[in-house]
């Protein structure tokens, strides 16, 4: 099992951590965690959203419209 690490350049909010092939978000309930896994290498994912423009993604989009509700 891959080793889940916690990168420095990630700027998402909802970003908890990550291995090769899985990125950890925040969930939508009070001690969830959301994995998001990938086939392959996550990198571009990562690269893209997680330490980039978090604002577009999908997830992170979801789980602030989740946030504003409560």
């Amino acid at each position: 099992m891959p080793r889940k690490y916690e990168s420095t350049e990630a700027v998402c909010p909802f970003y908890i951590g990550e291995d090769r092939k899985t990125i950890y978000c925040e969930g939508i309930a009070p001690g969830m965690t959301l994995n998001l896994a990938f086939g392959k290498d996550a990198a571009d994912y990562k690269y893209a959203f997680c330490r980039g423009s978090w604002e577009e993604c999908r997830v992170a989009s979801m789980l602030m419209e989740m946030h504003s509700e409560n």
